[in-house]
């Protein structure tokens, strides 16, 4: 006997009593039934498999693109610092307002960009978190009605 037949018929008589034979028309019917719920369920794990590895792909280079930019911003910070540094006495007040406004404005240009990504990633996640939600409530539903 088909293995197929035999898990449906086990089923049926686990679910309701009912004993049929293998031969009857119904029991064909449900495994297709079966196959096509089976079939069903695995393209939406493939699915939601392609859109994990796109998103985590996409949230991978945003957080490159957010450390870059901190990296970045340490780096000018560093580099105007020695600047500073190295100037003599009466060239450092002015030297120093140059670069508070420098940085200050370079600073909030790296801000609006890191509050651009994260808003970006925070998006994408919560998409990716409904999209998992709403896999799961399938999923559930689908193997309720198998049972």
């Amino acid at each position: 006997m088909d293995a197929e037949k035999k898990a449906v018929l086990d089923d049926l008589y686990l679910l309701d009593g009912t004993v049929t034979v293998p031969e009857d028309p119904t029991v064909t019917v449900l495994v297709m039934q079966r196959r096509f719920f089976h079939e069903a369920l695995a393209k939406i794990h493939n699915e939601a498999d392609a859109e994990n590895k796109a998103f985590l792909a996409e949230f991978s280079a945003k957080a490159d693109d957010v450390i870059a930019a901190v990296e970045k911003t340490e780096q000018l910070r560093k580099e105007m610092l020695l600047e500073v540094l190295q100037s003599n006495e009466e060239t450092i007040t002015s030297i120093e307002e140059r670069v508070q406004g420098s940085v200050s404005q370079r600073v909030q240009v790296e801000a609006r960009q890191t509050e651009s990504l994260t808003l970006a990633l925070h998006q994408k996640f919560m998409k990716w978190i409904l999209v998992m939600l709403g896999s799961a409530i399938v999923i559930q539903v689908i193997l309720f009605m198998l049972k």
